[in-house]
């Protein structure tokens, strides 16, 4: 399970016309079995369906969301922080969804993660 430890307010950009959030999650993970290929693999499915650009850091370490495998070379084991950083039109939708994925996939105490804050 993730738990919400702090979450930014959403910053705007604007690019060729378009307006551009940046949505920031910052999570503890606390799955016994840390960050493994069964969340990982449902947050990649949910990050596929928008046009948005998810990264995920957890340490010195950084991943492209929407890439299984880069998310398990994370190395974010029980207790690690883990910030989920999306851009895009529907960052904030999408973000929203990660969190909800995660909630369902990280075990006991679900309720407790990705809190709006």
């Amino acid at each position: 399970m993730l738990r919400s430890l702090h979450r930014e307010g959403m910053g705007c950009m604007e690019r060729q016309g378009m307006t551009e959030e940046t949505v920031r999650r910052v999570l503890q993970v606390h799955d016994p079995t840390g960050l493994h290929i069964r969340p990982a693999a449902a947050l990649a499915e949910v990050a596929a369906k928008y046009n948005v650009t998810a990264r995920l850091r957890c340490g010195d370490r950084e991943a492209d969301v929407k890439s299984v495998l880069e998310m398990l070379t994370l190395g974010a084991v029980p207790g690690s922080v883990v910030e989920l950083v999306v851009s895009g039109a529907d960052a904030e939708r999408a973000a929203e969804d990660m969190c909800r994925v995660w909630q369902e996939h990280m075990g006991p105490g679900k309720s407790e993660a990705c809190q709006s804050g």
